[in-house]
């Protein structure tokens, strides 16, 4: 499975490391993207304790669909911003553990707000809390 390590080096430059192990929204900000052209988010391990299939959001678009309903299930995936028309698309995998295995394929893309003006990135679930696992943020010039 392709984690955050397996990034290609030298274009890349890690921006931070948000923790999702608390509450409904998560942000990073105090971004600097002038000098970027794209983002690529790398969602590990991302889990909530909601009780129903959801959607997890990037700045209030639909990011992905989650299936949370074990405190075992989780999302691990990648999410690409370009800066210049704001869209992104995600691709990832749900860990069901109801069926001891991996889900289905799940992502989506549309806009997300994001520009190289913009000073924060924020992933929030409409359902529950967030409550383990992490997003790196990447800023690819």
């Amino acid at each position: 499975m392709l984690t955050a390590d397996d990034l290609p080096s030298g274009g890349a430059t890690l921006l931070g490391t948000i923790a999702t192990t608390s509450g409904t929204s998560v942000t990073l900000s105090g971004l600097d993207l002038t000098g970027y052209r794209q983002l690529v988010c790398a969602l590990e391990g991302v889990s909530g304790n909601q009780t129903a299939t959801t959607r997890m959001q990037l700045n209030g678009a639909n990011l992905c669909i989650i299936r949370w309903t074990d405190p075992a299930d989780y999302f691990t995936g990648l999410a690409f911003i370009d800066l210049s028309s704001g869209i992104f698309a995600c691709s990832g995998n749900t860990f069901a553990a109801a069926v001891a295995a991996d889900g289905a394929v799940q992502g989506g893309g549309g806009p997300s707000g994001l520009t190289a003006a913009s000073t924060s990135i924020t992933f929030t679930v409409p359902t529950g809390n967030f409550d383990a696992g992490s997003i790196k943020v990447y800023g690819v010039a």
